[in-house]
Order: structure tokens, then sequence, then C-alpha cells
């Protein structure tokens, strides 16, 4: 009897305005080289954008580019791929932000991270 009261809780905890951000970790050698590649949809204004710089002293930001839908269909999604080159061990994160660029004061409406472990 008494764990459903605890179930109801634990579901309850989680609010909408606390956006979850998922983790995903990557494990390169230094001087490896290694993409991330997000989908967008970049009719819409949203794009991906790096939170920070503070990866700098770990690896570099080598390019940016995007791949777009090959059947040209409207509103399709793209491809947003981020190359990165590890410069020296280290243990560090990447931080991703889904929004549009221009409207500062929005919050983004997507964030990822990944945990970059660089031995």
């Amino acid at each position: 009897m008494k764990l459903i009261p605890l179930l109801l809780l634990a579901t309850s905890c989680g609010s909408a305005s606390h956006q979850q951000v998922s983790t995903d970790t990557i494990k390169v050698k230094v001087k490896e080289s290694f993409e991330i590649k997000l989908g967008t949809n970049m009719g819409t204004g949203y794009s991906w954008s790096l939170k920070d710089s503070a990866y700098g002293q770990y690896m570099s930001l080598d390019t940016m580019y995007t791949i777009s839908n090959p059947e040209g269909k409207d509103n399709a999604p793209e491809t947003q791929v981020f190359r990165f080159t590890a410069m020296k061990k280290s243990n560090t994160t990447l931080h991703f932000l889904h929004a549009r660029p221009w409207r500062k004061e929005e919050k983004p409406d997507q964030e990822k991270q990944y945990r970059v472990i660089i031995e």
C-alpha cells in the first residue's frame, strides 16, 4: 500500500518546465577526428549550435556543414554535422542547443550533450 503513493510522487516530480538533457559518451584518441550529426528542420528557423567554447582547450571544431534532404521535399529534415579533432587527453562535454539564433530571449526547444573522453 505504501508503494503506490511513492510511485505517484516519483512520477509527479518531473516538471514540464525542466527539460531533460540527454547525454551520450564518445571515446576518441588524441589527434583522432570525429563527427556529431544532429537532425533539424532549417526551414523552421531552428538550428543546432554549441552553447559555449569551453571544449576548445581539448579539441578543435574543424568544420560544420549541413546535409540537405536529397529528395528535395518541403519541410524535410536536414542533418547538421560538426567535425572535431581531439587535441589532448581529457574528459569534457560538448553542449548543443537547438534554437532560433535570432531569438535570444527564446529558450532552446532541445538540448543535447556529449561527454567526450579523449585517451
